[in-house]
């Protein structure tokens, strides 16, 4: 994202889904839907990154300056996998091809949110 000057990776699921349906349920600029998502980086590379504590036990996330993303995203290894998605009162189906493609990709989790209605 252009106007954020880091990029934050958090360190367990718990974070993640705290995010997804805290902050990002309510969120326009989110499509008021929030996705938890999971990633393998390589070992020696993530080493140069102190992981840091923002708040509670569960709170912890790495800081990527944004100049430094697209190395970061070099040393991803394997998949960026979608584990849990959670949508908020007011999203609307996208009308971007790429996400509902993903999103298909995806259904088993999103079948359960819409066995919720």
């Amino acid at each position: 994202m252009e106007w954020q000057p880091i990029f934050y990776p958090v360190m367990n699921e718990a974070y993640s889904i705290e995010i997804a349906t805290k902050w990002n349920l309510d969120d326009e600029g989110s499509g008021y839907s929030g996705f938890v998502t999971a990633f393998d980086v390589d070992k020696e590379f993530i080493s140069k990154y102190k992981v840091e504590n923002v708040g509670g036990s569960i709170h912890n996330e790495l800081w990527v300056p944004a100049e430094e993303l697209e190395e970061f995203n070099s040393h991803i290894v394997g998949e960026i996998r979608i584990t849990k998605t959670y949508f908020g009162k007011k999203y609307q189906s996208p009308q971007n091809k790429e996400l509902q493609r993903t999103m298909k990709t995806n259904h088993k989790h999103i079948s359960k949110f819409l066995a919720l209605f």
